[in-house]
């Protein structure tokens, strides 16, 4: 299974971006992110990563939690590790990286459908 480096690109600015709010909390609690521009940090593409959150808002719970729980808790986020979150998920390790690279899938292919849709725009 390849793992989607793009996608993996994405998440990484989309948690950079999520972060650098301070209060905003994560779309699987509160829906869309609100609140003040962030004066110390915006990704190049802010319309990137805005696409990215509007795609991982489509995805079913259980794939906005498993990338959430990778990409801001976990060891993208280098707080904790991949086996620290697949016991607390109460998986082994193997059956969470399947998960992830399910979730990561998922995304790559709601991202595929928002371009469409703006390009229909367009």
């Amino acid at each position: 299974m390849a793992r989607l480096r793009w996608v993996v690109d994405r998440m990484r600015n989309w948690a950079a971006w999520i972060e650098s709010y301070g209060n905003v909390r994560s779309p699987i609690i509160d829906g869309l992110p609100v609140g003040h521009r962030p004066q110390d940090w915006l990704p190049p593409d802010t319309r990137v990563v805005r696409q990215t959150n509007k795609a991982l808002c489509r995805l079913p719970r259980e794939h906005q939690t498993t990338l959430v729980l990778v990409y801001l808790i976990g060891p993208r986020a280098h707080r904790i590790s991949i086996d620290s979150i697949a016991a607390m998920s109460n998986l082994n390790r193997e059956t969470l990286r399947q998960r992830v690279w399910a979730a990561e899938k998922a995304l790559s292919e709601a991202i595929d459908e928002i371009d469409e849709q703006d390009d229909a725009i367009d």
